[in-house]
């Protein structure tokens, strides 16, 4: 059944990112059932026909849905999470298959992979772990796959997830001969490479 539930919100962050580099290619860490995949999809689609969004996640949940938030959410089946199997009911159910493209495996491999390919994007957005090590592992193993001009972007830079804020402002800080520009609108981060 078609169930694109998430917590996407604040599309007008994207919209702005595509329309300022109008990309081919939107690369994003951490997807859950697709709503945002399947948002920049159309949105990319719009602009050139010849598009992917690639879906990095590994679809087992995150910390805080096995330890705080309701378990059912992972749609549990014989033990193992079922969030895969909603993901591309999703995406098939949007005729969506020839253009987003899963990776399932943890961020870190898939960077591993992505750059031993040479893969670049000329977006990533990452919505994977919320806590400060995994956002911080993130920023780092995907900055370096990011083109010249090109932006990293994100979502929960809030404090309900602090882990967030201190990695992505910890990021800047460090990268900032790297960046031409940074800014938060709502619950989302923009930085974009020199």
């Amino acid at each position: 059944i078609f169930d694109p539930q998430g917590w996407f919100g604040n599309t007008k962050v994207v919209d702005d990112v595509i329309a300022a580099i109008r990309p081919d290619c939107i690369l994003e860490v951490g997807t859950w059932k697709g709503a945002s995949a399947l948002y920049m999809g159309k949105k990319l689609r719009e602009i050139n026909e010849d598009c992917a969004v690639v879906c990095v996640d590994t679809w087992l949940g995150s910390v805080e849905h096995w330890v705080s938030i309701d378990r059912d959410e992972l749609m549990f089946k014989n033990g193992h999470p079922q969030l895969y199997r909603q993901f591309m009911t999703n995406i098939v159910h949007e005729k969506f298959d020839d253009v987003i493209v899963p990776m399932p495996m943890p961020s870190r491999q898939a960077a591993t992979i992505l750059d031993l390919i040479n893969f670049q994007a000329p977006a990533v957005y990452i919505d994977g772990g919320h806590d400060l090590r995994s956002v911080s592992e993130d920023l780092e193993n995907f900055w370096p796959l990011v083109i010249q001009n090109g932006i990293l972007f994100g979502d929960d830079y809030s404090m309900a997830f602090k882990g967030v804020v201190e990695a992505v402002d910890s990021f800047v800080l460090q990268n900032r001969q790297q960046i031409q520009r940074s800014y938060i609108e709502g619950h989302k981060y923009v930085i974009q490479k020199k």
